[in-house]
């Protein structure tokens, strides 16, 4: 987490959203962005993560002045862009389709443009869920399947297998027809030393190539706080090319773009009461940022 640029506000600290960083001139321009962790907690256990998930959420009064703020800025700007993240945020999923309805309701008032995305860990997507997000104007997903090796390195908090449930959940959204429900869901595939394995990029090819809502991101498994799972930057780079390489061959759509939960700019909300505001971030950052969501 980049402490150096985190504020502690909210919560009991009620004057934040008074300070300078906070002010309506730190967000001029034509696009507000935001970033929401409604929780740090998590419904996994994964070999790469930190072992500590506190299970804290957004508090009544932090959430009421997140939202008191985002009514402020929105109608300022042509665009907002919402993107959600944790922990696991369909832990919380009361409270992120609160905050989108009430961005929503801002927007028929006055008019700005609305996009939001969500970085889940798939378990809880559901086709009821998936149609209270997707309704609530969350239309981009990325979501984690981690190949054969997913059960042992993703597993439940309960220590079951994740895999088969993600997949069954992916598979239905597939079966929504595209000119109805135009989504984007990007897998991400995080693969570890000696991982050459593709027969995992044939079973997604086979269950959603042919679906242009899909796509694969390769990387390269990153620590995380556990020190178990680690790959040096040589090593990455040659294993993305070849994963890259055969995704392309077999003409499934592929990236390997560094992603993150947040938006490159904007205000990051944190589930402890502090907020992070960022500008634009250079490429090594981008990093900090990924790790750091």
């Amino acid at each position: 987490m980049m402490t150096d640029s985190i504020l502690d506000c909210l919560g009991e600290n009620s004057s934040c959203f008074e300070s300078h960083s906070m002010s309506p001139e730190a967000f001029d321009g034509d696009v507000f962005t935001a970033t929401l962790i409604p929780t740090e907690g998590c419904n996994f256990r994964c070999l790469h993560c930190r072992k500590n998930h506190p299970a804290a959420s957004m508090t009544r009064d932090m959430l009421d002045r997140i939202e008191a703020f985002i009514a402020e800025q929105a109608p300022r700007h042509k665009k907002v862009m919402l993107a959600w993240g944790g922990g696991e945020p369909l832990l919380c999923k009361d409270t992120v389709l609160e905050v989108s309805s009430m961005v929503q309701n801002l927007q028929k008032q006055y008019g700005f443009q609305y996009a939001a995305k969500m970085t889940t860990n798939g378990y809880l997507l559901d086709e009821k869920v998936f149609h209270q997000t997707y309704r609530a104007g969350i239309t981009s997903y990325q979501i984690t399947v981690d190949g054969w090796n997913h059960d042992k390195v993703r597993p439940h908090v309960s220590g079951r297998g994740t895999l088969q449930t993600i997949i069954d959940h992916l598979v239905a959204l597939s079966k929504m027809p595209p000119a109805e429900y135009s989504f984007h869901i990007t897998l991400r595939h995080n693969i570890l030393a000696g991982d050459e394995d593709y027969s995992w990029y044939d079973y997604l090819y086979r269950l959603f190539g042919q679906d242009k809502r899909f796509d694969v991101l390769v990387r390269a498994v990153g620590d995380w706080g556990s020190a178990d799972v680690h790959l040096d930057q040589d090593a990455k780079e040659v294993l993305i090319a070849k994963h890259i390489a055969y995704l392309d061959e077999i003409g499934m759509a592929c990236h390997n773009q560094i992603l993150c939960s947040s938006w490159p700019c904007g205000i990051i909300f944190w589930p402890d009461g502090k907020i992070e505001t960022r500008t634009a971030i250079p490429k090594a950052s981008r990093l900090v940022s990924e790790k750091a969501l």
